[in-house]
């Protein structure tokens, strides 16, 4: 049975918030991120994502095997942390006159999160997540922010039309499995509106 794709109002219900919290902390324990969020603190991220976005789950039957997070980039927890600015060989802050050199203005989308039980990877399903995010920013550029360890999530953006903005980067600390704290390297990705076609 293929996966249905369904809105976050299914998902607004405690059982469904429940399943989309340990499907969230298992799939970012996993390597090479291996992070240790405890669930009190995804929930409250989940609970800002209902409120702030749209939540998108997947499902095989009755069980979620999959979701993604779109926001307005306006709320995006990116914005006004410190970034690398490759050709400037500096640090400085994510803001809206840097996003703008790109286009990016604060009612286009971004793709906070994206997840997708590995047992139900190689189906689509991220694709297809992405694809139907998209729909609630149309014809506006959407951003997100991909690891740079993730090599398997960098393709898929890079087949889903996604560019990796060049020479800027953040590196945010993460609580790992072992207890301790890992900065880990990530890329801003974009797609615009000039790579719509066929999407």
């Amino acid at each position: 049975m293929s996966p249905k794709i369904i809105p976050n109002l299914e998902l607004l219900e405690r059982n469904r918030l429940e399943e989309l919290v340990a499907l969230y902390r298992a799939v970012f324990a996993e390597p090479p991120s291996s992070q240790w969020w405890s669930k009190e603190s995804v929930i409250a991220m989940f609970e800002r994502y209902f409120q702030t976005g749209s939540v998108l789950g997947a499902f095989s039957g009755d069980s979620l095997v999959g979701f993604a997070v779109v926001q307005p980039l306006a709320v995006a927890s990116i914005i006004g942390q410190q970034t690398w600015i490759e050709p400037e060989q500096k640090w400085r802050l994510l803001d809206w006159q840097l996003l703008d050199e790109f286009g990016l203005l604060p009612d286009c989308g971004y793709l906070a999160d994206l997840g997708v039980a590995a047992s139900h990877r190689q189906q689509g399903i991220a694709s297809e997540l992405v694809r139907l995010g998209w729909k609630h920013y149309p014809d506006k550029p959407m951003l997100l922010r991909v690891s740079a360890c993730k090599s398997e999530a960098i393709a898929l953006y890079l087949k889903l039309g996604f560019a990796r903005l060049p020479g800027l980067e953040q590196r945010p600390e993460y609580r790992q499995q072992d207890g301790s704290l890992k900065t880990e390297r990530k890329f801003l990705m974009l797609k615009d509106t000039t790579s719509l076609s066929g999407y």
